[in-house]
């Protein structure tokens, strides 16, 4: 299994490269409520073509939003 650890700012937003395809998950504590989440599974793709190698673009919001593509689930200490 392999681990990426990033701090992100409130209303900051960041991009991730060099990641390989595979089935990954987003889990993260908010430092104001010390509440512990995860996102559903989800799918990184890497699509060779005549251009070179295309990758997955996936915005992903950290906080509720109307018609929002992740379910949040609530996530206990041992399993962040």
């Amino acid at each position: 299994m392999h681990y990426r650890v990033f701090f992100i700012r409130a209303r900051d937003t960041f991009t991730v490269k060099n990641v390989k395809s595979g089935n990954y998950d987003v889990r993260y504590r908010d430092l104001t409520s010390e509440l512990l989440s995860r996102t559903e599974q989800f799918h990184l793709k890497e699509v060779r073509t005549k251009r070179g190698v295309q990758f997955s673009r996936l915005r992903l919001t950290l906080y509720k939003v109307d018609d929002g593509n992740m379910e949040i689930q609530p996530l206990s200490e041992g399993e962040f």
